[in-house]
């Protein structure tokens, strides 16, 4: 890091290329990943006969 700087910079300038901007970069994707496939799940419907019956439960799931 401190080359891409040309050997100069506080220690406070590499330590936010190198430990914050990667872990800001890495959060925001762990929290839009998740989103993406909520939104994509199907969940069925299931009505309050189905529930009383195993058999019908089975197959709806």
């Amino acid at each position: 890091m401190s080359a891409f700087f040309g050997g100069e910079g506080s220690f406070r300038r590499t330590f936010e290329f190198t430990g914050f901007l990667p872990s800001l970069i890495g959060s925001a994707i762990t929290v839009l990943m998740p989103l993406h496939y909520i939104s994509e799940a199907e969940i069925p419907k299931i009505s309050i006969t189905q529930l009383h019956s195993v058999t019908k439960l089975k197959k709806v799931l």
